[in-house]
């Protein structure tokens, strides 16, 4: 997950900046992918400027050959749940 990825509107939603959305990204420890979905979801947990977890969605995009968060807030349980540290 080391490209930079592109941070569209709706990851904004929660009132996140755009510098802690990246910093979870580049420091993200724990990534699942979700099944079902077209294209896969990957759902990442990482801390962001304060060390506070964020939950983070994204999608890799075959035209734009990057990836392409599309959601962004903290942590929830159910997140934790999902990628295992819970």
């Amino acid at each position: 997950m080391l490209s930079k990825p592109l941070v569209v509107r709706h990851a904004y939603k929660h009132g996140l900046s755009k510098r802690d959305i990246l910093h979870a990204w580049k420091n993200a420890y724990v990534e699942t992918v979700r099944s079902g979905p077209y294209p896969p979801q990957h759902v990442l947990i990482g801390p962001d400027t304060a060390g506070r977890d964020l939950q983070l969605l994204a999608v890799w995009n075959d035209d734009l050959q990057r990836w392409v968060i599309f959601h962004a807030m903290p942590a929830t349980r159910k997140a934790k749940r999902e990628t295992g540290l819970m």
